[in-house]
């Protein structure tokens, strides 16, 4: 394998209206300029360009499909300001035949090709020679630059945000082509935006939402050792208490290895959560959950795989990366039976938990006077002198020169009382730590027994089948959408594909309909 990642660049371009850009972007060269026999060979795929290309949309062309083509400086065809490439309504009726589209070149592969290009290439002095000294505009030079044009088709509409085309040139033209493109209207986004397209049109990120590769686990560990940091930075009274008031086990990552292997039913199972990708299999899983088809192999039903999903909610509610995906109980199903017209759906909320451990700073004497005092609660005392106090008139009009002397003996005292602290505090400075530590030290680690005893799965009122790695207020769906991983197992316990979602800093459930995702990680 050769690594090229500093020989090549490339641009993914999301949208519909993606193939309109590049049309107006990418000036194809022309038949006469084609000199040798190597140029020769794009005649073809540039032709194509040229007059059929205008005649189709992203999402009719083959995913995966891959142009080649021989283009001319960017920098020669690029408009003075932006413009908005021109609406063709010259779509084709007829279907796109595979056959007909040209088949793609190996000479973009080729390091002497690419750094004989880059050779050619014009400076921008020379540039603004040859059209200073020009009557008509310069179209042409000697630099013919290879290109791949990669199409991306989801199959699900020639709408889609996640259809597009990556366009890959080499090294040396990045500038000229990305000028280009931001005259050519096409705007630039970011990493979360990249996110938030593909999570709208139902794809996971590649290496942010795979769980069964190294390069997401690294991926969740930098993620779980950043939002840990940022947690232990707030004071303690700002602090989240996810698991004493949410029952949330793990707030910062998904552990979704520990969570398969307590839904198995074999305990011998052993390995690593891994997530089911073929068509046919998941074609069955779904046909399964439908209720038109049996359910999968006892092989594929007790291991600890996990079945991509989507979540959209059916009520409110904004799921969020991390949150919980839990079945519903009977309980939840009775509740919503009893509903009248006019409501819509029922109110289920997490308590906080109730801890089984004693406190560590507990006082016998205090808990002597609770006792009293709720033997006391209905006794009511009719003695009117008992609140009374008597007060003095020397205390309600002292005299000014007592009262200074009585300052300068209460100050002078204070003084006496700081300095012996101090020399206490100087004998002592050793042990009063280890004694907070310890007290502290007792409090943290019974609340970690306490979570080690209880499984992932039952850790809240609602059991835990699957987490959601991305998740949002959909644009396209007009309500919250999520993408998430279940385990297979654990599909068992759902009724018609209703499940709830709960927010790690939330406390309320809120629900949704469940759908597998048969869609393939897009690298």
């Amino acid at each position: 394998l050769l690594d090229l990642s500093d020989q090549v660049v490339r641009f993914r371009l999301y949208g519909p209206k993606s193939l309109e850009i590049l049309r107006e972007v990418l000036a194809v060269v022309e038949e006469n300029e084609l000199e040798d026999s190597r140029m020769k060979e794009f005649i073809s795929s540039n032709q194509w360009w040229r007059n059929e290309c205008n005649k189709h949309s992203p999402g009719e062309l083959p995913d995966g499909f891959v142009f080649s083509l021989l283009v001319e400086d960017p920098r020669l065809s690029r408009p003075l300001r932006k413009t908005k490439p021109t609406e063709t309504n010259r779509y084709s009726a007829k279907s796109l035949n595979v056959g007909s589209l040209p088949s793609p070149l190996n000479d973009f592969w080729n390091f002497e090709i690419r750094r004989k290009t880059l050779e050619k290439k014009l400076i921008e002095m020379d540039l603004q020679k040859m059209r200073n000294t020009q009557l008509k505009p310069v179209k042409t030079s000697e630099a013919k630059i290879p290109i791949l044009l990669i199409v991306r088709n989801t199959g699900i509409g020639t709408t889609s945000p996640f259809i597009g085309l990556d366009l890959i040139i080499p090294s040396g033209f990045g500038l000229e082509f990305w000028l280009a493109l931001q005259y050519g209207t096409a705007r630039s986004v970011g990493l979360k935006d990249q996110k938030f397209l593909e999570l709208e049109s139902g794809h996971f990120n590649f290496p942010a939402d795979v769980p069964d590769c190294d390069a997401g686990l690294n991926e969740f560990k930098e993620e779980y050792i950043n939002l840990q940091e940022k947690y232990i930075r707030r004071p303690h009274n700002r602090r989240i208490k996810y698991w004493s008031s949410l029952s949330i086990k793990y707030p910062f990552t998904f552990h979704f290895s520990e969570l398969s292997h307590d839904w198995l039913e074999n305990s011998s199972v052993k390995g690593a959560a891994y997530v089911i990708r073929d068509r046919r299999t998941l074609l069955s899983i779904e046909k399964w959950l439908v209720g038109r088809g049996p359910m999968p192999e006892e092989s594929v039903m007790n291991s600890t795989a996990l079945v991509p999903v989507s979540l959209i909610s059916t009520t409110l509610g904004r799921p969020q990366r991390f949150a919980l995906i839990c079945a519903p109980i009977d309980e939840d199903f009775i509740n919503v039976a009893k509903l009248s017209k006019g409501e819509s759906a029922t109110q289920i909320t997490e308590q906080p938990r109730k801890s089984t451990s004693k406190s560590v700073f507990s006082n016998e004497e205090n808990k002597e006077g609770q006792g009293n005092k709720i033997e006391l609660e209905d006794f009511v005392s009719l003695d009117v002198t008992a609140n009374e106090k008597h007060i003095s008139l020397n205390s309600l009009f002292p005299d000014k020169e007592m009262l200074r002397k009585r300052k300068m003996k209460e100050k002078k005292k204070e003084k006496r009382e700081k300095a012996k602290a101090a020399k206490r505090l100087k004998r002592n400075v050793k042990s009063i730590p280890q004694m907070s530590n310890s007290k502290q030290l007792g409090n943290g680690t019974e609340k970690l027994e306490e979570k080690a005893l209880i499984k992932y799965s039952s850790s809240c009122s609602r059991p835990i089948i699957g987490r959601i790695v991305r998740g949002d207020y959909s644009f396209v769906h007009g309500r919250g959408f999520a993408i998430g991983y279940c385990c297979l197992p654990a599909l068992k316990q759902l009724y018609r594909g209703v499940v709830l979602f709960r927010n790690v800093t939330s406390r309320r459930y809120y629900p949704a309909r469940i759908t597998l995702l048969k869609n393939q990680v897009d690298l």
